[in-house]
């Protein structure tokens, strides 16, 4: 099954982008480095798809209050980019 991670700026960023995808069963670690993660398990098109689209509505509704208009993924050891709407 394939694996998207999400490294995020800090604990509050994590923690607001673990609730954005609550739907998907996300899980929060943390590395030996202190870096906070936010990972979901893929399966279906139709899953990587409302991912995806969950995690650009957060960028898109964090604009009002913590501007960030892009975030950069990892799926099976490739970055992508994800930007806002």
């Amino acid at each position: 099954m394939q694996n998207l991670s999400v490294q995020a700026t800090s604990f509050g960023s994590a923690s607001r982008l673990f609730s954005a995808l609550g739907e998907f069963q996300p899980e929060l670690t943390k590395d030996g480095e202190g870096r906070f993660f936010v990972s979901v398990q893929l399966g279906s098109d139709t899953r990587v798809a409302g991912v995806l689209d969950a995690i650009r509505n957060h960028l898109a509704e964090r604009q009002e209050d913590e501007p960030v208009s892009c975030v950069a993924v990892e799926l099976d050891d490739r970055r992508y980019t994800v930007h806002d709407r």
